[in-house]
């Protein structure tokens, strides 16, 4: 690529089917050197943990008002001792989505249920807000085989912290551990 690479997040997923694991990257790509806004990439190495990494993946087109508007992209994979709903691993990237209208900061995310051997990546958008949101970081917990999450309110001036199963049942809504 021409462009400019930022901000790479870097994460390890395993389970019982895919027990030898891999490692799943995301990272931004912006147009120049003084973009502030870009692509959300994301990739994993195949088929094993220590393989070439497969073709990235471009998250923010999935929603056409995030495309070429997102920054600041983490990662988590669930590495437990327990398949997703799906047979296979989970995988969750989110990003600051640039909501230009009205001058804030969403947090979006994208997932994908089957990551070992598919691209089929479900954007979302976690407790829908007015607030401005943005600064995300995510990891798995894996005693109790949840996503954990924590990012800046700068409406509420407040670091939620928000979970949600490793099968994202319902991706849209984070259960509020602390305000």
């Amino acid at each position: 690529s021409g462009n400019r690479y930022h901000k790479v997040a870097l994460t390890y997923g395993r389970s019982p089917s895919w027990s030898s694991g891999r490692y799943y990257a995301a990272w931004e790509e912006h147009a120049g050197l003084y973009s502030n806004l870009g692509h959300i990439y994301t990739a994993h190495s195949e088929p094993n943990f220590n393989s070439p990494f497969t073709t990235p993946v471009m998250l923010d087109g999935l929603d056409p008002s995030a495309t070429n508007n997102a920054k600041n992209p983490v990662i988590a994979c669930q590495y437990n001792n327990a398949d997703n709903d799906s047979a296979n691993l989970t995988e969750v990237v989110l990003f600051d989505k640039y909501i230009s209208s009205q001058n804030r900061y969403d947090i979006e995310g994208s997932y994908n249920k089957t990551a070992t051997t598919s691209n089929n990546f479900t954007p979302f958008v976690m407790n829908l807000s007015s607030d401005s949101r943005q600064q995300p970081s995510i990891a798995f917990n894996p005693f109790d085989n949840t996503f954990m999450v924590t990012y800046y309110d700068s409406t509420t001036q407040k670091l939620p912290f928000i979970k949600n199963d490793f099968n994202l049942t319902n991706p849209d809504s984070w259960q509020y551990v602390s305000s």
